[in-house]
């Protein structure tokens, strides 16, 4: 009776499982997830039924999950589904899992039922689907639509006509890479790619000898070409084409088109993932490039040549390093030597710091050195820090703090006593960094400067090295001191490691900013707020008004954040540069571009002339580059859209020193140039600038009709999560445009932001 008893129990508990069908009918959402997901993995009899009926959940992504399901569980009856789902599914990542899963199901029958929409308001959605379904029967329809006056309507029947790989199709591509439209020609230029065909790769490579290309348009073609030769399966043809490519270099008769092909050489050889005949580009770049009379080229052949790792250049970089007549051409050749050499390099960072007739060369030289940590550096170092310019003494003291070495605690303590505030601020950040005792006291006489950014430096300074967080007086430090002294002991690297840890690779975005200054400039009405970002997520700032920024004690464990317009004063300047030059982090948004970036650091970037005041909203796209400020920033379904209010677009002087994050086709096919945001390195510090209005991003701009297409809009444009949605929804933000406008932020935007701190932070442990 016992043994009947347990296997009545046990089959009531089996019976106890609910069963897909069940699930989907629950009140809780994660159990219709798990419903869906079970039908997915194991199946039923009834699964595509089932999953037609999930098709009509309230839940968005429990509509996405029997999407993707009906992949693998759908039939021919699921295909006029997921077609209506491709077209009027309620955010994008639901419409792209529909055509996906189509394109499994069958290919064929939903690009006929999509033929039909490539009109009216499923024009978009139909051309989108079909590029990602990529049969090539629906090629007929598509090259009528490419006939529409919109051009992100031609550019999405480009990109499904793309899908298809017709090389017999590379002469249509061709030609529209004359299209008036820039978002077209960037839609032909990855369709040319995509054929895999060697017969693309001229067109791409010709079109960059016009004088005119935009940036945005560059980076395509370059990135274009990489991919299509990279795909080429015959070896043979693959060469062949990329010889071509470096036989390039005067044939257009303009500079810019050759500084175009230095880069592509550099793209196309660069080391571990080279294609094509690597020395034909060395041979290039050497002799056409570094010989070439612009300086554009030069730079570009220098930094390109240190991309490919192409040590047989060494002595030619070496030469120009040290001869060129350019300060811009030695400051890149420096950088491609060191690139190529390692700490090999020494003998020429320590000649061009000595020797060098520019700031800007010994000033790099000197930072490269306690960056690598050339600890055979110091004497010559030391010997900076008597150099006519402050900027070069200031990246001599910083390297010889983080050299950590004993010896220059006594130079960098002369160095206090200069009557230079600037000299004296480099000699604490040195003494900050050096981790000796014999630096502490000196750190404490700081407190005593007249100068408030030696103050606060050396204040930051004490606090990190303390893990203390007392306040200015010195006399408290003195007390802390004369009590520790005898024991105190510095830090150890893994000790610092759980703080970079702690900080730097902190999952919750708030735990980012903690205990990190943040200095946010406020300058007349009507400019950038990014303090009310900041404020949204109860991070704590200061705030500064122009021409008081030498009044706050700028120090470089801080981050200074320049609101639009920027404008500030000669005595906000020189704090400024001192401290980014000192290894403070700078972001800047739109006017600041102009008003402080450009001002406080020349020649590298400034304002897109336009011929009007640029108004607009334009999507915002990342660039193919691999860096650590977009990190997590943009996820594959995110369309961010840039909010330009009379923004400042960026042209860029150095291309080989600004790295461009975020363009726009859209912007550069309006307003003649679509860089939005971008950085580069000063000194020991960094520089952000972004083009837009961060307290503008969101639903602001935009007018929408229903809580539908508002929670849509957050999803497709801010960045939000199915989870994140849910809550905002439950507390009926979406019900009203005012409230959804107060209580929703472009996520991408803060990403973008939280991801320049965490790299400030772990920048602050190395």
């Amino acid at each position: 009776m016992r043994s009947a008893g347990f296997l009545l129990l046990l089959c009531a508990a089996v019976r106890a499982e609910p069963t897909a069908a069940e699930l989907l009918q629950s009140k809780d959402v994660m159990q219709r997830l798990k419903g869906v997901q079970l039908l997915a993995q194991e199946g039923a009899p009834d699964a595509e039924r089932l999953l037609h009926a999930a098709l009509k959940d309230r839940d968005w992504e429990v509509l996405q999950r029997a999407t993707e399901a009906l992949a693998v569980r759908g039939g021919r009856d699921s295909v006029p589904l997921l077609v209506n789902m491709a077209l009027q599914g309620p955010t994008r990542r639901i419409r792209v899992a529909a055509a996906t899963s189509l394109r499994e199901l069958d290919a064929q029958a939903a690009s006929l039922l999509l033929q039909k929409k490539l009109r009216g308001p499923t024009l978009h959605a139909a051309a989108e689907a079909l590029a990602i379904i990529a049969y090539s029967g629906a090629a007929k329809e598509l090259q009528r639509t490419l006939k529409s006056k919109d051009g992100s309507v031609r550019a999405a029947a480009v990109r499904a006509l793309g899908s298809f790989r017709q090389p017999e199709r590379i002469e249509d591509f061709a030609d529209l890479l004359q299209d008036r439209d820039i978002e077209v020609r960037a839609a032909a230029v990855q369709a040319l790619a995509d054929t895999r065909d060697p017969r693309a790769v001229a067109p791409l490579r010709d079109a960059l000898q016009e004088e005119r290309m935009t940036a945005v348009m560059e980076r395509r073609h370059i990135a274009a070409l990489y991919a299509l030769l990279s795909s080429i399966p015959d070896t043979g043809k693959r060469d062949l084409q990329a010889r071509f490519c470096a036989r390039m270099f005067g044939v257009a008769g303009n500079v810019k088109a050759d500084a175009r092909y230095a880069r592509l050489l550099g793209e196309l050889g660069r080391k571990g993932a080279a294609v094509g005949p690597v020395e034909d580009y060395i041979h290039a770049l050497t002799q056409h490039g570094l010989g070439h009379g612009d300086d554009q080229v030069r730079c570009a052949s220098a930094a390109s040549l240190a991309r490919i790792g192409a040590v047989a250049a060494l002595e030619r970089l070496r030469g120009a390093a040290q001869h060129s007549s350019s300060k811009r051409v030695r400051f890149h050749a420096l950088r491609a030597v060191v690139r190529l050499e390692g700490d090999a390099a020494l003998p020429l960072l320590l000649d061009r710091i000595r020797n060098d007739d520019h700031l800007s060369v010994r000033g790099e030289a000197a930072v490269i050195c306690g960056k690598r940590g050339l600890a055979k550096s110091a004497g010559v170092l030391v010997e900076a820090l008597d150099d006519p310019a402050w900027e070069v003494c200031t990246a001599a003291a910083v390297s010889l703090g983080k050299l950590r070495n004993a010896q220059a605690v006594g130079p960098l303590t002369a160095l206090y006593k200069h009557k230079d505030w600037r000299r004296r601020a480099a000699a604490i950040v040195g003494l900050g960094w050096i981790k000796q005792k014999e630096a502490v006291p000196v750190l404490i006489q700081g407190l005593k400067d007249r100068e408030l950014t030696v103050k606060a430096t050396a204040l930051e300074f004490l606090r990190h090295i303390s893990g203390r967080g007392d306040g200015p007086k010195i006399k408290t430090w003195q007390a802390w001191w004369h009590k520790h002294e005898p024991n105190f002991a510095f830090r150890d690297p893994g000790e610092e490691a759980k703080q970079a840890k702690k900080y730097g690779y902190a999952v919750a975005p708030r735990k980012v900013y903690e205990d990190l200054d943040i200095i946010v400039l406020q300058t007349r009405k009507g400019g950038d707020n990014i303090q009310s970002l900041l404020e949204d997520y109860k991070i704590e700032h200061r705030i500064v008004r122009a021409a008081s920024v030498h009044k706050i004690g700028l120090h470089p464990h801080g981050l200074f954040v320049a609101n639009c317009p920027g404008e500030i004063v000669d005595r906000d300047v020189e704090r400024i540069r001192w401290y980014v030059r000192a290894g403070g982090y700078l972001f800047a948004s739109c006017w600041a571009l102009t008003h402080t970036v450009e001002r406080a650091f020349p020649g590298v970037v400034r304002k897109w002339p336009t011929r009007a005041q640029v108004l607009d909203t334009v999507a915002a796209t990342p660039c193919p580059v691999h860096s650590p400020f977009t990190a997590g920033v943009f996820d594959e379904h995110t369309l961010p859209l840039y909010e330009l209010v009379g923004s400042h677009l960026i042209e860029v002087l150095d291309p080989e020193r600004f790295e461009v994050l975020i363009d726009s086709p859209e912007c550069a096919t309006r307003w003649g140039e679509g860089n939005l945001a971008g950085w580069f390195t000063v000194g020991h510090g960094v520089v952000l600038d972004s083009a837009n209005h961060f307290d503008m991003q969101g639903m602001r701009a935009v007018r929408l009709k229903d809580a539908k297409e508002r929670m849509a809009f957050a999803m497709d444009r801010l960045g939000y999560d199915y989870t994140q949605l849910r809550e905002l929804a439950a507390e009926g933000v979406f019900a009203r445009q005012p409230l959804a406008v107060k209580r929703t932020r472009d996520l991408s935007i803060f990403r973008f932001i939280t991801t320049f701190v965490r790299q400030k932070r772990l920048a602050d442990q190395q």
